[in-house]
């Protein structure tokens, strides 16, 4: 598939290309020329839409995909990262917004809605990306036969009717 069918444009010609920025920091330049509330509240409302996206997303590539492959899994995982990263910045903004603003508990409320999809969001993280040890789908015996692997506690096996 190309960039363009992907969505990204081309870069401008000459000796110098622009950057892609991360969503975080176009956020913070944003939040230089709105009123921050209203500034945060359109952040916060596009975050959750950018979660929903990404849910319907890994839905259809990651979760229910038979044929998954190392690029989808590399994908759902940078999303997945994104976000996280991006959930955070809101909640420091919103932090800061209301230790400013003296209403310290509207902004509380807000990191707490905040934290519950972060919360989500690393939990789903490590279950798709973490160490096997992570992974509540997989067998308790399987992690503990992967241990004795590792700590070279395995035994050679004769192989039915050698040495008889």
């Amino acid at each position: 598939m190309s960039n363009q069918e992907l969505g990204f444009k081309p870069a401008a010609q000459g000796r110098f290309q622009r950057e892609i920025t991360p969503q975080s920091y176009r956020l913070l330049w944003q939040l230089r020329t709105q009123d921050e509330r209203s500034w945060l509240e359109s952040a916060f409302q596009d975050w959750l839409r950018n979660l929903s996206q990404h849910e319907a997303t890994s839905q259809r590539f990651v979760y229910q995909n038979q044929e998954m492959n190392d690029l989808d899994l590399r994908s759902h995982r940078g999303s997945l990262c994104a976000l996280i990263s991006d959930g955070e910045f809101l909640a420091m903004q919103y932090l800061a917004f209301g230790s400013r603003a003296g209403n310290s508990d509207e902004a509380e409320a807000t990191v707490n809605m905040i934290d519950q999809k972060l919360k989500i969001l690393l939990n789903t993280l490590f279950a798709w990306h973490g160490s096997l040890n992570d992974q509540p789908d997989v067998p308790e015996s399987f992690k503990q036969a992967l241990r004795e692997v590792e700590d070279g506690k395995v035994l050679d096996f004769d192989e039915p009717g050698d040495g008889v």
